[in-house]
Order: structure tokens, then C-alpha cells, then sequence
């Protein structure tokens, strides 16, 4: 994935996000809902993101 970029920048929400997303496409609800939460830990108002993560 994109670890040595969310190493490199680890405070990037947008990042995190793609990331949780990559695996969500992948069918990888768990690792989707850790790298959202983190996005949403970064952000708390992404409302976006917040609805991804209540349909896991």
C-alpha cells in the first residue's frame, strides 16, 4: 500500500484515506475501517467518512 508515503506524512488524511479505500475495494473491511478511523481521528468533521465507516 501506501505505508512509506503515510510514513513519510503521517499526519495526511487524505492519505489514510485512499488507503482505507484501496481496501475497501479489496473487500478488507477491517484494514478499511482502521485507516478511515484514522482519517477521521485526523478529521473529525468528514462527515464522508464517517458514513464509510458506519456501513462497515
Amino acid at each position: 500500500m501506501a505505508n512509506h508515503a503515510l510514513l513519510a506524512d503521517p499526519n495526511n488524511g487524505e492519505l489514510y484515506y485512499y488507503a482505507g479505500i484501496a481496501y475497501l475495494n479489496k473487500g478488507d473491511r477491517v484494514n478499511a475501517k482502521n485507516y478511515l478511523s484514522i482519517v477521521l481521528q485526523l478529521n473529525p468533521d468528514n462527515q464522508q467518512v464517517l458514513q464509510l465507516i458506519r456501513q462497515l
